[in-house]
């Protein structure tokens, strides 16, 4: 049997599945990979805030100065949880990391190229990092937030590190905070709901750009070298950085209305199923409080096995500050249509989305004289790709678990990255060899999985060869 590479896993079906949504030309701004054989030894220090809470999010930022623009500067970025990078205000990469881990107890990093966004003189680098702070099902959490920075900074034939430690400044972001009240993200998900007062952050106005005065902030806290725990191990990512597209209307866009409706919701629906972070700009009294869900919230309602309450997925909540303002609400929610509920009184200036996923063309196509078959298989193709990001998923929305009974039938039908890191995942062990090899493993609830893995394709000088799994086997004990 042939198989495709990665990038020829998905193709041809864009024009039908993606062509709409993220289309093929989607990586504004986003940096090229860096070559692993560029990387020096790690020298920066794992940095926080002095404590760590959960849903915690903490804005870093690092000013330097070089002499003339460099020609590489390969950077390699592990978080705890999850990162956005701004290099002198411009973004650079939305959502990077991947959730933990590796292995139970090491973490993934992110290797780009920042040379493109440098210059001689001055510049800065901004990050927001959102620490999860708890267990879910695709992610095992290491109770600490973190952030590891290092950029090797190639001008001429001088190599200058940039690393994070104590010289850089940081702050808990003042607008965002983990709001007990309502109905909550359930048990499944590490991601929380979104809590964000733009009364509290009005000192954070334009932090991203290089003339931020962050004379305010402090020294973050240095928690150790890299490989100290509870991070341990740094396995470089092995799928590339997610795609995102600009900012979109909805489809629906002429017939939004253009003030709040109360406690009605206004639905502004997506050309698909998509992964997506909402936004909104509007013309509201301070403390006017907007609400942001899809109408994928609640998939677990009404399903066998599911008890009431326990199957909600990740919505948002805005507080606005007095007058003309705006917010992107990050934390990636999926469904076919958001849904504002904006109060009576607030003006709507714009009501848009970014749509984000992972980084993978379609291929193949289908066309008959049958007009549900045709539709079915687009919708089979949307399936596929809303349902892969840091790993495979079961759903995108209630649970975004990688159960294997899932997984059999997608990494099949898709890129070898994605299915070898999904192995090492639960396997903790790589195979670079690619030999046939047999894993067994025992969960604390008495389940084991069998494995078998063999090598796709041309051995590979990292760990990005292609796998596919050949067998797994579940049984409950």
């Amino acid at each position: 049997m042939h198989y495709v590479s990665r990038r020829a896993a998905l193709r041809s079906a864009i024009a039908v599945a993606l062509a709409p949504t993220l289309g093929p030309a989607l990586l504004p701004g986003l940096a090229p990979a860096a070559s692993a054989a560029e990387s020096a030894p790690w020298t920066a220090k794992w940095i926080w805030a002095p404590s760590s809470s959960t849903n915690q999010w903490v804005a870093f930022r690092r000013s330097f100065r070089l002499a003339s623009a460099p020609s590489g500067a390969v950077t390699r970025i592990a978080a705890d949880s999850k990162y956005w990078l701004w290099v002198n205000g411009a973004l650079v990469v939305f959502e990077g990391g991947l959730k933990r881990g590796p292995n139970r107890t090491g973490t993934y990093h992110d290797e780009i190229d920042l040379a493109p966004y440098l210059k001689g003189g001055d510049n800065t680098v901004a990050l927001l990092v959102w620490h999860f702070g708890k267990q879910g099902f695709s992610h095992h959490s290491s109770g600490q937030g973190g952030l590891l920075f290092q950029s090797d900074i190639r001008t001429g034939t001088t190599t200058t590190p940039l690393v994070s430690d104590a010289d850089w400044k940081h702050t808990v972001h003042p607008g965002y905070s983990h709001d007990t009240s309502g109905t909550q993200a359930n048990f499944r998900l590490p991601e929380s709901n979104i809590h964000y007062d733009a009364r509290a952050a009005t000192a954070m106005s334009g932090w991203r750009t290089p003339g931020f005065d962050d004379s305010r902030w402090t020294a973050p806290t240095d928690f150790g070298a890299a490989g100290s725990a509870p991070w341990n191990d740094l396995v470089r990512r092995p799928i590339p950085l997610f795609r995102h597209s600009g900012l979109k209307p909805y489809s629906n866009a002429a017939a939004l209305p253009g003030t709040g409706q109360g406690s009605t919701a206004i639905s502004a629906t997506l050309p698909s199923n998509l992964q997506v972070t909402p936004y909104l700009k509007v013309d509201a009294p301070a403390g006017a409080v907007i609400g942001i869900q899809t109408d994928h919230y609640d998939d677990g309602a009404n399903l066998t096995g599911i008890e009431p309450g326990t199957g909600y997925n990740v919505r948002a909540t805005y507080v606005c500050a007095g007058g003309v303002q705006e917010f992107e609400s990050l934390g990636w929610m999926s469904g076919t249509a958001v849904r504002y509920t904006v109060p009576a009184g607030v003006t709507i200036l714009e009501l848009k989305y970014r749509e984000s996923g992972y980084d993978t063309d379609f291929a193949g196509s289908f066309s008959s004289g049958d007009a549900f078959l045709d539709t079915l298989w687009t919708k089979a193709a949307r399936t596929m790709y809303v349902n892969m990001r840091d790993n495979y998923m079961d759903c995108p929305t209630r649970e975004r678990a990688q159960w294997w009974g899932d997984v059999v039938n997608q990494q099949t039908r898709s890129d070898g990255a994605s299915s070898y890191a999904t192995v090492r995942t639960v396997t903790g062990q790589s195979n670079p060899e690619g030999a046939a090899r047999t894993y067994t493993l025992t969960s604390a609830w008495g389940r084991y999985l069998r494995l078998r893995v063999t090598r796709l394709g041309a051995p590979a000088s990292d760990e990005t060869a292609k796998y596919r799994l050949q067998l797994a086997e579940i049984r409950v004990g």
